[in-house]
């Protein structure tokens, strides 16, 4: 996932659902990151 692209784009097709897209992404790389988290410190 390319987190600047997303946001990029999103800011320069500002609609309804921009603030629910970053949203979205930022939750996903959250779970990723937890993910990791739990594999290094198991």
């Amino acid at each position: 996932m390319d987190f600047n692209k997303l946001v990029s784009d999103t800011l320069t097709k500002l609609g309804p659902d921009s603030t629910s897209t970053i949203i979205a992404a930022v939750d996903d790389i959250e779970d990723n990151l937890y993910y990791f988290s739990d594999i290094v410190f198991a």
